[in-house]
């Protein structure tokens, strides 16, 4: 049974919602619907009080967050779930790849987190980053993971030239 249907109020505390906004996933529901859809009938928490729904709601982001021993915790298992039912009803938005594809894609971001290591192990400047960027354009048959490599090192060198342009644009303003 659905413990979030039949809220007996018309007021707009809020209902159970998943959306997009911006670049998030954003999971909402009112603290006082959470509450009562807790101890209804038909709740986990049947035959309890809750005092106050706000720590409630906080005890639950910690136990959504808390890891198990392999670094899984309830809600990233949610989210995986989730994921498999949006993949397994057929959504458009989900690309199935054969299992080679599968493959350079971990190839690749097998190399974009090694690009990232090796640029922070060698001080994180700009200069690092080029010199990894160009060691990566040197390869004449480039294979996945040196394009993820070259991907993360194009990333990187973005973010510190922009960094750089507002911090030459801070000093102008405060010189001036």
């Amino acid at each position: 049974m659905n413990i979030f249907s039949g809220w007996p109020r018309n007021d707009d505390d809020g209902p159970l919602k998943v959306s997009v906004e911006g670049k998030e996933l954003v999971i909402r529901v009112g603290l006082q619907r959470l509450k009562w859809c807790l101890v209804n009938d038909d709740g986990p928490m049947s035959g309890c009080k809750i005092r106050r729904a706000d720590d409630m709601a906080e005890a639950i982001c910690e136990a959504a967050n808390k890891s198990d021993d392999l670094g899984f915790t309830p809600l990233s298992t949610f989210l995986d779930s989730m994921a498999k039912a949006a993949s397994d009803s057929g959504s458009p938005h989900i690309i199935k790849l054969s299992p080679a594809e599968a493959k350079i894609e971990k190839e690749k971001a097998r190399g974009y987190k090694a690009a990232k290591l090796a640029i922070a192990e060698d001080g994180g400047t700009l200069e690092a980053a080029r010199e990894h960027r160009d060691v990566a354009r040197e390869d004449l048959k480039p294979d996945a993971f040196t394009k993820g490599w070259k991907k993360a090192c194009d990333e990187i060198i973005y973010r510190l030239e922009s960094n750089e342009k507002l911090i030459k644009q801070n000093k102008t303003f405060l010189n001036d």
